[in-house]
């Protein structure tokens, strides 16, 4: 007989349908049709006539069969939350320790270690940053001061004649940079620390202040290299060159332009176009140095004092003025507040603020002993001061802090700070 519900074929004294478990209706006949689309031709379960070894009402429901396997899925995946929530450690690890630190310097971890889990999890750890064992200490406390390049330009003697060095703030690195056979000496540099100006023929340095009788300017790349004579004539030399904080113009001092002028006076050179402008002719002038603005100039008076004029030679200006003391070789600060100079017969450093013109000028004790001493050179920061002795020994030392400390920078005069 056939079955009602799902159409399988039944012994004749069947109880229980052998398709779908069901019981079998009384009103179940031979005549039924069964309905094959509703038999699943993969159902192995369903019992044929042809088997006698199944017993009757022995099929597993499909609804079942469905169930269980969602039910091991819903396992599965319950299992693989846990094991990614806990993952395995070796046995060797602390359990707080964390995974970058166990990374060799400079290297790539590229997987986290493996679990049970079916996924494994790519990690690029970042690169660890060295951490230097030590602070390079400098070999000299003047190396970071100052400012600038470091460099010094400065005259010595070489077989017999002065030439023009540089060297190290820190006293080392020297390089001869001429080789002239009259001598070289009173180097100056440019703004930009490319060229440097300096003066020859120099026998020696002039502490007489008769001036550098026949000398000429010259200019040369910092490197000593290119050496080119300036187109200045003058019948009695020209000396003491100090470039301009913006490179345009060299002012420097003079001597015989003209016939009957022999007097030592401001000129400014024209770097661009090569003219020379004479400045106050009838006032003799030795050792000028610009504004920081360019503005002006400040020179030393042969009468022993110290002036300022604007740099077109007008607005003539006494910074400092005395017939009981002489005054030497002025230097601008960098800040454009004070003016530092040589002062007394046997100079010893001293200051003035231009903005207490009237006050005393402030004396430099730690140099006190380092007497004569003229000829300063600020540092591009403003913060040291360079300076020489009679003894053609140049000094260096701080002008901020309670104390100071005078270091020798080399043997030789006419130091010049380059920017």
């Amino acid at each position: 007989m056939y079955c009602e519900y799902c159409g399988a074929r039944n012994q004749e004294n069947a109880i229980f349908c052998g398709g779908c478990g069901k019981p079998l209706s009384s009103h179940t006949t031979e005549d039924v049709v069964p309905d094959v689309s509703r038999l699943d031709p993969t159902q192995t379960d369903v019992y044929h006539p042809e088997s006698t070894s199944r017993p009757p009402g022995g099929g597993i429901p499909i609804i079942a069969v469905i169930a269980g396997g969602l039910g091991v899925i819903l396992c599965m995946v319950v299992l693989a939350m846990m094991i990614t929530a806990f993952p395995i450690r070796p046995e060797n690890q602390a359990q707080n320790t964390p995974i970058s630190s166990t990374i060799p310097q400079g290297t790539k971890q590229n997987s986290l270690p493996e679990t049970s889990s079916s996924t494994t999890t790519h990690t690029i750890m970042p690169s660890l940053t060295a951490v230097p064992t030590s602070t390079p200490v400098p070999t000299s406390t003047l190396v970071p001061a100052g400012g600038g390049s470091g460099w010094i330009a400065y005259a010595d003697y070489d077989s017999g004649k002065p030439q023009v060095f540089l060297i190290n703030i820190d006293g080392s690195n020297t390089q001869k940079l001429t080789d002239m056979s009259g001598g070289a000496c009173q180097p100056d540099w440019s703004p930009d620390g490319s060229q440097i100006v300096f003066i020859s023929p120099c026998s020696e340095p002039d502490h007489t202040k008769t001036g550098y009788p026949g000398a000429s300017l010259y200019v040369m790349k910092a490197d000593g290299s290119e050496q080119k004579k300036l187109p200045i004539v003058s019948m009695g030399g020209d000396f003491d060159p100090a470039w301009s904080p913006d490179g345009r113009k060299i002012v420097f001092i003079t001597i015989g332009r003209v016939i009957y002028d022999m007097l030592p006076h401001l000129a400014v050179y024209d770097v661009a176009n090569e003219r020379i402008t004479q400045l106050i002719p009838s006032i003799p002038a030795r050792a000028p140095s610009w504004s920081p603005d360019n503005k002006r100039i400040v020179f030393e008076m042969i009468r022993g004092q110290i002036w300022i004029i604007n740099s077109d030679g007008s607005g003539e200006d006494s910074v400092f003025s005395t017939l009981d003391l002489h005054a030497y070789t002025p230097a601008w600060s960098p800040n454009g507040q004070m003016i530092v100079f040589g002062q007394q017969t046997v100079p010893m450093l001293v200051s003035k603020t231009l903005i207490e013109r009237i006050s005393k000028e402030k004396v430099f004790d730690v140099v006190i002993s380092y007497r004569p001493a003229w000829e300063p050179d600020f540092s591009p920061d403003g913060g040291w001061l360079l300076f020489g002795d009679d003894d053609t020994r140049i000094y260096a030392f701080p002008l901020k802090g309670d104390s100071y400390d005078v270091i020798k920078v080399a043997s030789g005069f006419h130091g010049a700070w380059g920017p």
